[in-house]
C-alpha cells in the first residue's frame, strides 16, 4: 500500500508516492488506446504507464522504454507494446499485476 504519510502526488509535478499499487488495462481517452491504468495513487487518478523519450514527454505518468541515451528513452513505443501485452496477458490469466514504487 501507498506510503501515505508522505505527500501525495501533484499533478505534473511530482513522483507517484512510494508504495504498491494495482495495474488494470483501461481504454485513455488521451492516449485513445487501451493502456497500463495504475491505480490507487493517493489523490490522484489517471497515472498510466505508456511510451514516451523524455520527461517533457509526461506529466507525472511512467514511462517505459530502453535507456540507452543520456536524459532520455529510446524505443519506448516498442516496450510498451510488449509490456501492454505481459499486462494483458497475466490479467486475463487472472493474476494480480502490481508495481512498487520506491523512493
Amino acid at each position: 500500500m501507498p506510503d501515505l504519510t508522505k505527500e501525495s502526488k501533484v499533478f505534473g509535478r511530482t513522483a507517484i508516492p512510494a508504495g504498491t499499487y494495482r495495474i488494470t488495462m483501461t481504454y485513455s481517452p488521451k492516449f485513445k488506446r487501451v493502456m497500463p491504468l495504475v491505480n490507487g495513487v493517493p489523490q490522484f487518478e489517471a497515472i498510466r504507464i505508456h511510451p514516451g523519450n523524455k520527461a517533457e514527454d509526461t506529466e507525472g505518468c511512467i514511462l517505459v522504454g530502453e535507456n540507452t541515451v543520456i536524459g532520455g528513452l529510446t524505443n519506448s513505443r516498442k516496450r510498451s507494446d510488449e509490456l501492454n501485452k505481459r499486462i494483458q496477458d497475466a490479467l486475463t490469466g487472472k493474476e494480480d499485476v502490481l508495481i512498487t514504487i520506491k523512493d
